[in-house]
């Protein structure tokens, strides 16, 4: 007959561990209790003496005794020896003790010792909860390239154990941190899926979190409608649970969203609302947001020494994160520009941009590091400040701070680094030796900016806001894309009226421009803008023209020698791998175009079945001076360095070339890359590093030029264009020069091709 739990020690005592476990995080020391009675002499070895001392080790932790704490796990880990689950509990208990402590390198190392050993084990709930605890720490420091691998390493294993609790707790953090780097596309997606769950579970808490960050999303991109709707159903979920301080935080982004549509007295009543709901708590990172809000408001309302006091609070508050500390830097700063304090004003600009550029340094990876300056609008308002102060070169010089910094840093060249070290001279001496003029741009609301420099010139522009550039342009490519004959666009006229017009008296006849594109920009061929008069024509009839990312890449890149390298790498036509990516007719006959303007001898040509993606690295790229590639491309927007060339199928299936391979594989010494598919200049575009997809990848990976198109284009406009384009190269033309009289071949043609449709997709690309 069995003894019952009552008048059984063991049980009973098992019992007592099972109730201290599940009780210790409301009341650590009524654990404590429970378990302060010896062990039965059968549990002292073992899984429930490991339980209990693991428990204890927890409960000790909460009650922040450390020391009792780390010498309870450290016997706990003793006798979890044979027990692989009980030891990753123990290494989750010592991560999240250490994280208690604020030690957070400890913790790191912690939870991913815990995450290795239940990987090891095949527990993939633990190791889920190691890698979402892990990803979280590095959050709350900021790292978000790194968090977004554990969380991303989580969903796998959260999916497989079906823990939907944990899965809404992975997406919406990794949203998050894809929020904070800048990357709009994935952040949305993946709360957007979280905050589904989230409603398909009942879990009001993490539904109402997620929703208030898809509305902080909306907000950064303008979207005010849309962040009032989230803001608002997050607020009803934060009020049916009585969160006071979530109440206090959507009252407060209402607050900032008044305060954005200039509706101040609503916004000091949503603020007053976050106050009162807040409470009497001033030592988290609510309270500071408040505060900020408090002197936004003041700022507007013209109460100057009051919005003074809330901003410098926000500052120097110990528990300031980076992102508050530059939103208070830059408001600061446009308060001294209102009462012409200038001095003061350009002081905490700098301030902000040493914040501002402490976040980027803390993102290690480089794909993700890009799109941080997305995130952080502020060099608009410190370039404003400064053509405000008829400071132009130093405006310019902030400008290119933010430019192609990625690649610069790829290729160690400082300028990027330095805002001081680009000077005029410098550049107009650059330009004297290339007999070239730049037109650099730099847009943002309300007022843009277009710095035009020659051999002998220095001028600046004023341009219309973003807003209406952006729709212009939407505008004008849709026609484009529509095969519509645009020689004649109204659209094409107002678009080169507004962007190259200012400038045209500088311009020389046939000149050969570098242009310096800037946000929308990215997306627009300027040789199809429309040069109005009596006989309206594309400006490509009067100019040369190709696109940098940044004017310290272009100016301080060391031109490589052709010494030495072999003159042509040729890959494409490859074998129909999948519906998707059919044959494409005319790509052998490109091949065999393109082939013949180089000697045979200094030719590789990998077709058909042997135009593999590994047969690209065996193929040494670096060797080459010219590579150019016939075959479809793909481009991603919310991944751009999962972009891809599609070749022929090696052994192990794979028939995609990527964009984070390409970059990897080099370095590449080829004066040009030609890239012959649809989509190889990028969806994604970046404030400092324009678009990133297969173009961007080949220069990362050394490439001094490359040609890419902006969309898809029937490969027979390819074969014609490219056989004319490698002829002028041939007989000795440069690079812009032969693209163009390629394409003015198209244009000046009697068919439909003469469309811009056609020939206007072809960009290239100048860097190192």
């Amino acid at each position: 007959m069995l003894k019952s739990a009552r008048t059984d020690p063991v049980w009973s005592y098992r019992f007592r561990i099972l109730k201290a476990e599940i009780t210790v995080g409301i009341d650590p020391q009524g654990a404590l209790d429970l378990l302060n009675a010896p062990l039965p002499p059968e549990l002292s070895s073992g899984e429930f003496a490991c339980r209990r001392e693991a428990t204890q080790g927890l409960a000790y932790a909460l009650r922040q005794n450390y020391a009792q704490a780390y010498a309870r796990l450290a016997e706990a880990e003793q006798d979890a020896s044979n027990y692989p689950e009980l030891k990753v509990t123990v290494a989750l208990y010592r991560a999240y003790t250490a994280q208690l402590q604020h030690v957070n390198q400890t913790a790191e190392a912690e939870y991913g010792r815990a995450a290795d050993l239940a990987q090891k084990n095949g527990l993939p709930k633990l190791e889920a909860n190691a890698r979402i605890r892990l990803g979280t720490l590095l959050t709350a420091r900021e790292i978000y390239d790194l968090a977004i691998n554990q969380f991303n390493l989580s969903l796998p294993l959260v999916r497989s154990t079906q823990s939907v609790a944990f899965e809404t707790l992975a997406l919406g953090k990794l949203g998050w941190s894809y929020f904070q780097i800048g990357d709009f596309e994935n952040a949305t997606t993946f709360l957007t899926q979280a905050a589904e769950i989230a409603a398909h579970i009942n879990d009001l808490q993490n539904q109402e979190q997620w929703l208030r960050d898809l509305g902080i999303i909306s907000y950064v991109q303008e979207n005010y409608r849309e962040a009032e709707a989230y803001y608002r159903k997050s607020l009803a979920l934060a009020q049916a649970r009585h969160d006071n301080d979530a109440i206090a935080i959507n009252y407060h982004n209402l607050a900032q969203l008044e305060l954005k549509r200039g509706r101040l007295d609503k916004a000091e009543d949503y603020n007053r609302q976050a106050y009162a709901a807040k409470g009497a708590s001033t030592d988290d990172a609510t309270y500071l947001y408040l505060l900020l809000t408090s002197g936004e408001i003041a700022r507007e309302r013209k109460d100057f020494s009051q919005a003074e006091r809330y901003f410098n609070s926000v500052i120097h508050a110990p528990n300031a994160d980076s992102s508050l500390r530059w939103q208070a830097q830059s408001d600061l700063a446009n308060l001294y520009v209102d009462q012409n304090q200038n001095d003061k004003a350009e002081a905490l600009f700098v301030e902000a941009l040493r914040t501002v550029q402490a976040a980027r340094e803390e993102v290690k990876q480089e794909d993700r590091r890009m799109s941080i300056l997305d995130a952080w609008p502020f060099y608009d308002d410190y370039i404003r400040f400064l053509v405000n102060h008829r400071r132009e070169e130093k405006a310019l010089q902030i400008a290119e701070f933010s430019r192609g910094r990625t690649l610069a840093e790829a290729f160690g060249i400082g300028g990027a680094e330095n805002a001081a070290g680009l000077q005029v001279q410098v550049i107009k001496s650059f330009l004297r030796r290339e007999n070239r003029i730049i037109l650099a741009y730099w847009l943002s609301a309300g007022e843009s900016y277009l710095w035009a420099i020659g051999p002998a010139t220095f001028k600046l522009f004023r341009l219309p806001g973003k807003e209406n550039i952006d729709r212009a342009i939407n505008s004008y490519n849709k026609e484009i894309r529509d095969h519509e004959d645009t020689e004649k666009s109204a659209r094409g006229r107002a678009l080169y009226e507004m962007l190259v017009g200012p400038a045209k008296p500088l311009l020389p006849p046939h000149a050969q421009v570098i242009i310096v594109p800037n946000r929308s920009l990215y997306k627009l061929n300027f040789e199809s803008l429309v040069v109005p008069g009596e006989k309206p024509h594309y400006w490509i009839e009067d100019a040369a023209i190709e696109s940098t990312s940044s004017i310290a890449l272009l100016v301080k890149a060391r031109r490589r020698p052709a010494n030495g390298l072999k003159k042509l790498l040729l890959m494409g036509a490859p074998v129909e791998e999948t519906a998707e990516f059919h044959s494409l007719p005319f790509a052998e006959e490109e091949i065999k175009s393109v082939a013949h303007h180089f000697p045979k001898n200094q030719q590789t040509i990998l077709g058909g079945k042997a135009a593999t993606p590994s047969a690209y690295r065996a193929a040494s790229p670096g060797a080459y001076q010219f590579i150019h590639l016939v075959t479809h491309g793909t481009a991603s927007q919310t991944s751009p360095l999962d972009s891809a060339i599609i070749l022929s199928s090696d052994p192990d299936k794979s028939f995609k070339l990527y964009a984070r391979n390409i970059k990897d594989i080099g370095p590449l010494h080829a004066e040009l890359v030609t890239i012959s598919a649809c989509y190889g200049a990028g969806e994604k575009a970046y404030v400092g590093e324009g678009l990133v997809g297969l173009a961007w990848a080949f220069m990362r990976a050394g490439s001094h030029q490359v040609v890419a198109a902006l969309w898809e284009v029937g490969d027979a406009t390819m074969a014609r264009i490219m056989d004319r384009f490698y002829g002028e190269i041939e007989r000795g033309k440069s690079v812009p020069e032969s693209l163009r009289l390629a394409k003015l071949s198209i244009l000046h043609s009697n068919d439909f091709h003469k469309k811009p449709y056609y020939w206007a997709a072809l960009q290239l690309y100048t860097g190192s």
